[in-house]
């Protein structure tokens, strides 16, 4: 048998250690629990953030891109329209 458990006493003792341990460990459940909950929030935020910013970056990449197919256009026109003068 296990040491102590013969004695009221020491049932008693074990039994009110076990309690608040199981409640200590129940609250840090808890807290380990809103702990999360925040920080999947920040990472949803976060990931939004970025997003976004990856997309404002492909707009400006996809802007520079057409303009310069614009210039690219315009000189090989002006090329052509002075092919066809001479």
């Amino acid at each position: 048998m296990v040491s102590g458990v013969d004695s009221l006493d020491s049932v008693r003792t074990w039994h009110t250690v076990f309690e608040i341990s199981g409640i200590a460990i129940l609250a840090l459940l808890v807290g380990a629990e809103i702990l999360a909950f925040q920080y999947g929030q920040r990472k949803d935020e976060l990931t939004a953030i970025a997003e976004s910013s990856a997309e404002t970056k492909r707009k400006s990449d996809a802007d520079a891109a057409e303009a310069r197919r614009k210039a690219d256009v315009g000189v090989l026109q002006e090329r052509l329209s002075a092919a066809t003068k001479r």
